[in-house]
């Protein structure tokens, strides 16, 4: 029977009280707030109790306490009163309900890549342990292209454990080779008709563009030809996308060096980011012809989508400025747009292959 009330004393967190003085009523005069804490609370001791005016409260063991561990402790005290004096023992509870925090981004990898799932992967706690989190499930394949899954579980001492899933995903790495293949396989399967896939493996440059000269005008001095398509390349295994637009100009004995080139509808405007230039002389029939081919280029992530958006508007028009402030036009026909359109559907499924 004495086993017994021991056990239920210590279980209620109540105190074990020896008297030194003369009276045993000072421990009435205390009262315990608190059995049990959170492990990793910062407390003072003195805020578990609270004291009736006058009486003090003195810790024998406060250095054996620490809260930053979990466990049960006895915390050996004197409570003092007037010339009385009590000895008491109160126990407190340090406890962890809160399970490890999982550190964790998610992956992105290339096909055959070699790969450590637990790299970068930390765990922190309450409890302050030193804890290390394990893969639980994953169905990671570094050989084929796909987005896969991982499950890490981390667990404390006091047996709470935290999960957390991450998504990886496995790109296809990139070649000229396969770029190249997969190009003409989009503009296969897509019935992309209005479109040419050429490439220089030189260059490791694909290009996709329109098979027809946009809008030509035969003037008294002049011809004028444009082609719309896209430039790409492979950078640190991911396609670089540049919005191209060739623009070819005759000229009888004149020419005019290009500066810039604006794309505009309905839905804004672009200016490009650059123009590579090249003049080459030719005499036909007795006149000399000066031909000038342009390339003008939007790389711009942000310039792109946005040229996406303007082609997808009303009124699609590219003009070219020249150094000597001569303009030249290209109004996009009906007929045309099937090209503008196809353009957009290659980027899209590319951008998604």
């Amino acid at each position: 029977m004495k086993k017994m009330n021991i056990g239920l004393l210590i279980a209620t967190g109540l105190c074990v009280i020896s008297l030194t003085g003369c009276s045993g009523d000072l421990t009435e005069k205390v009262k315990q707030k608190q059995t049990r804490i959170q492990v990793g609370t910062n407390i003072n001791l003195n805020d578990l109790f609270e004291c009736e005016e006058g009486v003090q409260l003195g810790f024998k063991n406060a250095d054996s306490f620490n809260s930053q561990k979990v466990g049960s402790y006895s915390l050996d005290t004197t409570i003092s009163a007037d010339n009385n004096q009590v000895d008491a023992t109160y126990l407190v509870d340090v406890y962890d309900d809160i399970a490890p925090e999982i550190n964790a981004e998610d992956i992105v990898i290339y096909e055959n890549d070699e790969f450590d799932l637990l790299k970068d992967v930390t765990v922190t706690d309450n409890s302050g342990e030193n804890i290390e989190a394990t893969v639980s499930e994953q169905n990671v394949d570094n050989k084929k292209a796909g987005e896969y899954s991982v499950k890490y579980l981390a667990s404390d001492s006091s047996g709470n454990q935290g999960e957390k899933q991450v998504k990886v995903t496995v790109k296809q790495k990139w070649t000229f080779s396969n770029l190249k293949k997969t190009a003409k396989q989009i503009v296969k399967d897509k019935k992309l008709d209005n479109l040419l896939v050429r490439s220089n493996s030189d260059k490791k440059t694909v290009w996709v563009e329109s098979k027809k000269f946009f809008d030509i005008t035969e003037k008294k001095d002049a011809f004028y030809y444009m082609i719309p398509g896209w430039a790409l390349i492979i950078e640190d295994n991911e396609i670089s996308n540049g919005l191209l637009v060739n623009s070819y100009i005759t000229d009888l004995n004149d020419y005019h060096t290009p500066e810039q080139l604006y794309i505009k509808s309905n839905k804004g405007k672009i200016v490009s980011d650059s123009s590579n230039y090249d003049l080459s002389y030719d005499i036909k029939n007795g006149i000399g012809l000066y031909t000038s081919f342009l390339q003008f280029l939007f790389t711009d992530e942000e310039k792109l989508q946005k040229s996406i958006d303007i082609f997808q508007g009303d009124k699609i028009l590219f003009n070219i400025y020249t150094d000597d402030n001569k303009s030249y036009s290209y109004k996009i026909s009906n007929k045309e747009r099937k090209t503008i359109n196809q353009l957009i559907e290659f980027y899209n499924e590319l951008n998604h292959s």
